[in-house]
C-alpha cells in the first residue's frame, strides 16, 4: 500500500513538472511571438513613415517645378503692368495644398565672371565677408582664367587669317561656361561659394551691371558708392511697378560708369515650394529670353536642384 503510494506521488511530480516546462515554454512562445509582431509593427510603420516622407517630397518637387512655370509666365505676361518684377524680390503662390515662394533675378543684375572688372568682384567678395586670402586667390584665378582664354583667341585668331573664318568662330567656349567652375580656380568653401553664387553670372559677357535689378550686394560692390544712396535707391526701386518710369528714382552718385539698361535677356527663377506637411524643395531654372517672343519666347539654360535654404518672409502675396 505504501509503495503504491510513492509510486503515485512520483508520477503526480513527474507530471507536475512536465506541466510547469509546458506552461514555462508556452510562455516564451507567447513572448516570441509578441516581440515579433511589435517588430513586424515597428517596420511598417517606420515604411510607412518612410513612403509617407518620400510622397511629401514628391509633392514639393512637383511643386517647385510649378512654381517655375509660373514665374516663366509672370515674367513674359504680355500685359507690362501685370509683368513680375526680376529684382529678385519674393511672391509667395498658393498652389494646391502647398506654398510657393517665388523669385526672379535678372542676370544682367550679376557680376559676369568673364567680363565685369575684377575690382568689383574683388568689392563683393569684401561685402560678402570672403576671407582677403581666399578671396586674393579667387581673383588671381579668375584672371589666370581670363588671360588663358584670351591666348586661345589670338591663336584663333591666326588661324582665322589663314582660313578665312572669324575668331567667334573659332572660340568654343567662354573663359567660364559655369558659376560652379569659380571653384575650380579658387579654394572656396561650401559655405563661401553659396554666398557668391547668386550674385555672378556667366550669361551677359559685359562689364556693366543693371541698376534697375541688380541685388543691393552687388551695387555696394561698385566702387567709391556710398551705402545710403543704395539703400534709398533699392527701397524706392522696389515700390515701382512693371512699366512704370524710373525717372524719379534717387541719384547713385558715380554709378552711371558701371551701369547698363537694356531689355530683359536672361533670368534665373528660384521655387521654394513647401508642401501641406512641411516636406520642403528649392528648383533654380535660368532661361534665355529671345527676341521673337511670338515664335520662340525663351531657351533654357539650366535647371537644378538649389541648395538648401531658409524661407524668407515674402515681399509681396499673390
Amino acid at each position: 500500500m505504501v509503495c503504491r503510494l510513492l509510486q503515485r506521488a512520483r508520477d503526480n511530480s513527474g507530471q507536475e513538472r512536465e506541466g510547469g516546462f509546458a506552461v514555462l515554454l508556452t510562455i516564451w512562445i507567447l513572448m516570441l511571438i509578441s516581440l515579433m509582431a511589435a517588430s513586424l509593427a515597428a517596420q511598417t510603420q517606420s515604411e510607412t513613415r518612410v513612403s509617407h516622407n518620400r510622397t511629401e517630397l514628391a509633392i514639393a518637387r512637383a511643386l517647385a517645378d510649378a512654381g517655375v512655370a509660373v514665374g516663366l509666365n509672370g515674367l513674359l505676361n504680355p500685359i507690362v503692368s501685370q509683368r513680375w518684377p526680376a529684382d529678385g524680390r519674393a511672391r509667395v503662390v498658393r498652389y494646391g495644398d502647398g506654398v510657393i515662394e517665388i523669385r526672379i533675378q535678372d542676370e544682367a543684375g550679376k557680376l559676369d565672371l568673364n567680363a565685369a572688372p575684377v575690382e568689383i568682384i574683388a568689392g563683393l567678395f569684401r561685402r560678402l565677408g570672403i576671407d582677403d586670402g581666399v578671396a586674393a586667390d579667387a581673383i588671381e584665378g579668375i584672371l589666370a582664367r581670363r588671360r588663358l582664354y584670351g591666348a586661345g583667341l589670338s591663336e584663333a585668331a591666326q588661324a582665322a587669317a589663314t582660313e578665312n573664318e572669324t575668331p567667334l568662330a573659332q572660340a568654343v567656349q567662354l573663359p567660364f561656361a559655369t558659376v560652379s567652375e569659380l571653384r575650380l580656380v579658387a579654394p572656396l568653401s561650401e559655405p563661401d561659394y553659396e554666398r557668391i553664387r547668386p550674385f555672378v553670372t556667366v550669361y551677359t559677357n559685359s562689364p556693366r551691371i543693371d541698376l534697375l535689378t541688380a541685388p543691393a550686394s552687388v551695387l555696394l560692390a561698385l566702387p567709391g558708392i556710398r551705402e545710403d544712396e543704395i539703400l534709398a535707391y533699392v527701397t524706392s526701386r522696389q515700390a515701382l511697378i512693371a512699366g512704370q518710369s524710373d525717372q524719379d528714382l534717387p541719384q547713385i552718385s558715380g554709378a552711371n560708369k558701371f551701369a547698363e539698361n537694356g531689355e530683359l535677356r536672361a533670368a534665373t527663377i528660384m521655387a521654394t515650394a513647401t508642401a501641406r506637411d512641411g516636406a520642403m524643395f528649392a528648383r533654380e531654372a535660368v532661361y534665355s529670353l529671345t527676341l521673337e517672343r511670338a515664335l520662340n519666347p525663351y531657351s533654357l539654360l539650366q535647371w537644378v536642384q538649389a541648395p538648401d535654404i531658409e524661407p524668407t518672409p515674402a515681399a509681396a502675396q499673390q
